[in-house]
């Protein structure tokens, strides 16, 4: 990726630094044991402190480091994000996950140095709160977990819906121009990469679907999907 922008993976999901003469702008900040390492790895690159850090989704392994940046930068997400991190939604997270201070339902947008970062809620689909950060200047969005791996994980109490995925992905490939695609885990790849995501999004549902219309049992349904889609 150009230089004014980076993504580093490892524990927790992939972070996104946005480089500008006023500071850095990050992407989801894994969770709060990553801190540190996160910020040295900034440091390397920039001597800018982070002043934005937007989140894609409630999960801590996207959000748990929110508490250790809150005290020098703004944390912006989804206002279903922030409701979901206050009434701890997600069972196995750590008690310490803080929420955001700044929320938007539709989308928000920072500017520093004269860059831009968006961020658009399209839809539901991983969850209810899922934002995709767009770079107008790089061509480039940075989707949480509306793609990560091979196969959807569909966070169910946290309002995610695998009917409304695909809707949401298409809401967002016709909005946004973008070449190039940073996941919530894996590697950066493209538009064409995103559109075969989507794809199996839709051709697991519909198996699914045809299952449960064929009568099959949970259990059947489930053997299925593992042998097939895993």
């Amino acid at each position: 990726m150009p230089k004014t922008c980076t993504k580093f993976e490892g524990d927790g999901g992939n972070v996104a630094v946005y480089l500008t003469g006023e500071g850095a702008i990050l992407v989801d900040d894994k969770y709060d044991r990553d801190h540190d390492a996160i910020a040295a790895h900034i440091k390397s690159i920039t001597d800018q402190p982070v002043k934005y850090v937007l989140s894609t989704h409630y999960h801590e392994d996207h959000s748990g480091g929110n508490g250790k940046f809150l005290p020098t930068a703004e944390v912006i997400s989804t206002a279903n994000a922030r409701t979901n991190i206050v009434k701890r939604v997600q069972s196995n997270a750590s008690a310490n996950v803080e929420p955001a201070r700044v929320v938007f339902t539709d989308e928000t947008a920072v500017f520093l140095g004269g860059k831009e970062v968006r961020a658009k809620f399209f839809g539901r689909g991983h969850t209810n709160g899922d934002a995709i950060i767009y770079f107008p200047a790089l061509r480039t969005i940075h989707t949480g977990d509306l793609m990560a791996g091979s196969t959807p994980l569909i966070d169910y109490p946290g309002g995610g819906s695998v009917v409304e995925w695909t809707r949401t992905l298409d809401a967002a490939m016709k909005t946004l121009d973008f070449d190039r695609v940073i996941p919530g885990h894996g590697p950066i790849t493209n538009k064409a990469g995103l559109m075969a995501y989507r794809n199996n999004v839709e051709k697991l549902r519909d198996r699914a679907a045809g299952l449960i219309r064929a009568g099959k049992s949970q259990a059947d349904v489930a053997k299925v999907m593992t042998a097939e889609f895993n």
